[in-house]
């Protein structure tokens, strides 16, 4: 759909908004998915109930009837990564919102996705992304010094937490694939 109507999704989910600081980014999502735009599985990711849970903190006056879900859900075979991912970020979170833990599921998700982590996540851009990681993670994000792409930072944070070292260089300076990892992600 054109950019307006999605801007006007968010124009509407944000009127209804609490005041929270992932009002923003959260909305982004919702908007996206009430586009049709979305590639996140059925709630973003979340159950049926915690996707509830979460309209009902961020956006109370938001109905459910708004959303359909797009009838994907996520991949059996990839649920222990899923876990990990999810593990990984709350190890790292601020504990400053509830909705940290509702957000570091849906980013799970989304790293299952093909995309840019921030596409995946139907933000608006790889900017709206980095808020997100400094406000819920902000141990993690401050790790990511040279601006990684944040889908590869997140599992190369993890594979070294876990002992794995996955990368064929001593460092990304001489890696052959450092645009891939750092290049840009319009």
């Amino acid at each position: 759909m054109q950019p307006r109507i999605k801007d006007s999704y968010k124009n509407k989910i944000l009127a209804g908004a609490r005041g929270h600081v992932n009002d923003g980014p959260l909305s982004s999502m919702l908007a996206t998915w009430m586009d049709g735009d979305d590639k996140m599985p059925n709630w973003l990711g979340l159950d049926r109930l915690t996707f509830r849970k979460l309209v009902r903190f961020q956006f109370p006056t938001l109905t459910m009837r708004k959303f359909r879900p797009a009838q994907r859900g996520l991949e059996v075979d990839r649920a222990m990564e899923w876990g990990d991912l999810k593990r990984y970020l709350l190890k790292n979170r601020a504990w400053k919102c509830a909705s940290e833990v509702w957000i570091a599921e849906m980013i799970s998700s989304a790293c299952m996705g093909q995309n840019h982590l921030w596409q995946d996540l139907g933000l608006q851009n790889r900017t709206e992304l980095t808020a997100l990681m400094e406000n819920n993670f902000p141990k993690m994000a401050k790790r990511n010094i040279h601006n990684m792409k944040w889908k590869k930072f997140i599992y190369r944070d993890l594979c070294q937490m876990e002992g794995i070292y996955v990368c064929r260089s001593p460092s990304c300076e001489v890696c052959v694939d450092y645009d891939e990892c750092f290049g840009p992600e319009e």
